[in-house]
């Protein structure tokens, strides 16, 4: 079952990114595979801006490819910069 309101150890962060840019699993079957909640997916995948859906729920577009998310993963430490 999914765990709410817990934050993310970085390996499984890197084990999100992994999967959301590497498989076409839906955000709920990452979710099922790591034991977490569709939102906390979905907000990795916004912080990461791994996939695109334009609107849609079931068509993405992946905006990286897998080097991108090895050197955003190994960046997960560093605050982000204000806008």
């Amino acid at each position: 079952m999914a765990r709410h309101g817990c934050s993310l150890l970085d390996s499984k962060i890197r084990t999100i990114l992994t999967l959301l840019a590497t498989t076409s699993l839906s955000l709920m079957d990452i979710a099922r595979t790591t034991g977490r909640d569709r939102g906390a997916i979905a907000a990795v995948n916004r912080r990461f801006h791994i996939r695109d859906y334009v609107g849609r729920r079931n068509t993405w577009a992946l905006n990286c490819d897998l080097d991108d998310v090895v050197k955003s993963s190994s960046e997960l430490n560093t605050t982000p910069k204000a806008a």
